[in-house]
């Protein structure tokens, strides 16, 4: 079913628009919990857009195994405590047959140890390594980059690509943000480094100036911003900007996304900004873009300008994730947890637009580490970016 799978997946699509409908049997049901609303919505629209497209492109070539996929969608508001009970009414009233997301981290924490106890298979958008637990969370699988990943190459690019050494660390308060600070102290010590200064923010306080001054104060020349929240990493860099502290901010993807840059009160707040990007959504150097990452742009360059801004990477990433769940169907025979779950273990280097998905018994991680590079955040330009460092 996927890309790499089958090569007339395009062709197909194409000519069943032109056809009559599919005649389908029972319908396979994905439980799907994009934050579509909250603090966190900007990347859970550019996820949404992208599942939407993907369940499109299936059910017009036929379905899964003649079934069609349907999305039953609960937004979570970015609430934690929402996106567990949407998980609930969505595994046993509505009895989906698989979970897809929440779309961030914190949400997906309750959500995990919900979903095992229901049986239920999970494919997991949020990156904490506490998400996957192949032993307690059997049927869960991420389609997304770990955070270990994001952190483990924004480290590496801040003391050798930079060589800036006193860090100062800004996240939220949310569980991503509590763990991601963690693991970026961690991290740091690693390399015998302790931060200068360490900040959690609520992502929706107006003014964080204050934290800007005091990083700024301790002696940092590198800032490490890291939250999913595009509105307070737009307060960060206008912060920095309305200080005159020109020091460089290092971050995740969502540093990088033009919902950010749409949010600066003056775009050279940009300049010097680098985040954690992908291979698919990197120019090189002569200009060229991925094979599958140019297919997608085309086939959807009438519908994905709106979108775009909140970020190619999750756009791709719902959609490659809606890949996953139906190429697990198709290759397991049905819809049943342990088919699936048999399924995807089964899965090796799986070409989708996202990355190339590798997982394995006892691997429920299928993002590859060569799948990171670093991008320049202001190099935006049609979803794609330019690379930073080596």
């Amino acid at each position: 079913m996927s890309k790499g799978h089958r090569a007339v997946a395009a062709l197909a699509f194409a000519a069943a628009a032109l056809a009559a409908a599919p005649a389908f049997a029972e319908d396979i049901h994905i439980g799907w919990l994009p934050a579509l609303t909250g603090p966190l919505a900007s990347s859970a629209i550019a996820e949404n857009y992208g599942a939407n497209v993907a369940i499109e492109e299936i059910n017009a070539a036929g379905g899964v195994n003649g079934r069609k996929l349907v999305l039953v969608t609960r937004d979570t508001g970015s609430d934690p405590a929402k996106a567990v009970s949407f998980a609930k009414e969505l595994m046993y009233n509505e009895n989906v047959d698989i979970l897809l997301g929440p779309a961030n981290s914190g949400e997906a924490l309750p959500v995990a140890p919900a979903a095992a106890q229901a049986g239920k298979p999970v494919i997991v958008l949020g990156a904490l390594a506490e998400l996957i637990d192949p032993v307690n969370y059997p049927y869960a699988f991420r389609a997304i980059v770990t955070n270990d990943q994001w952190v483990s190459a924004a480290v590496d690019f801040t003391l050798n690509d930079l060589a800036r050494k006193k860090v100062a660390i800004l996240s939220d308060t949310s569980g991503y943000g509590t763990i991601s600070r963690d693991a970026i102290v961690a991290a740091l010590a690693a390399d015998g480094i302790d931060p200068v200064y360490v900040s959690l923010i609520d992502p929706n306080r107006p003014d964080v100036t204050g934290e800007l001054n005091k990083a700024q104060e301790a002696g940092a020349d590198v800032v490490l911003a890291w939250s999913a929240s595009s509105g307070l990493l737009a307060r960060i860099l206008n912060a920095r900007g309305d200080i005159g502290w020109d020091v460089p901010v290092v971050g995740q993807p969502t540093l990088g996304f033009g919902g950010v840059g749409e949010l600066l009160s003056d775009q050279a707040n940009w300049e010097n900004v680098f985040h954690t990007g992908f291979h698919s959504t990197t120019r090189a150097a002569d200009g060229t873009v991925p094979a599958l990452t140019a297919k997608f742009l085309e086939e959807n360059k009438d519908t994905i300008e709106a979108v775009l801004p909140n970020g190619l990477p999750v756009i791709l990433l719902g959609y490659s994730a809606v890949y996953l769940i139906a190429d697990a169907i198709e290759a397991g025979g049905s819809a049943d947890p342990e088919a699936i779950k048999a399924a995807f273990e089964g899965f090796q280097n799986v070409e989708l637009p996202y990355a190339s998905f590798s997982f394995g018994p006892g691997k429920h991680d299928g993002f590859p580490d060569n799948g990171i590079v670093m991008n320049v955040s202001n190099s935006l330009d049609g979803g794609l970016y330019d690379q930073a460092g080596n």
